[in-house]
């Protein structure tokens, strides 16, 4: 079974093997987050798909990076454990999958994920 990490900073996921020993590796590169659940899978997979765009789009790699980390925190390595937190996971995979990301959600992730 393989292990999604995201990292602190924006970067793609960290996937690693499981295993013993891999918790402290987890703990330093940033935050685990199950992918078993389809729509966090999804999630996980748009923000990938973002990182093989050319050229990189800044802004919108620091939007969907909040959003994944922001997830990440919240589910706690488990899948979403009710209709809230589904939601939740589907607004964030939805802020990631829009077109384009206006320059004023680049200078502020935090309210622009809060508007969706």
């Amino acid at each position: 079974m393989e292990l999604v990490v995201v990292p602190w900073t924006p970067c793609p996921v960290i996937r690693i093997a499981a295993g013993p020993g891999g918790s402290d590796v987890r703990r330093r590169s940033g935050v685990p987050i199950d992918v078993s659940d389809a729509d966090v899978a999804a999630l996980v997979d748009a923000y990938e798909a973002l990182w093989a765009r050319v050229p990189l789009d800044e802004a919108a790699i620091t939007v969907a990076h909040t959003a994944v980390l922001e997830t990440a925190s919240l589910l706690r390595c488990a899948a979403p454990a009710g209709p809230a937190e589904l939601e939740y996971v589907r607004r964030r995979r939805r802020a990631i999958a829009a077109p384009r990301i206006s320059p004023p959600a680049a200078e502020d992730p935090f309210a622009y994920l809060a508007s969706l």
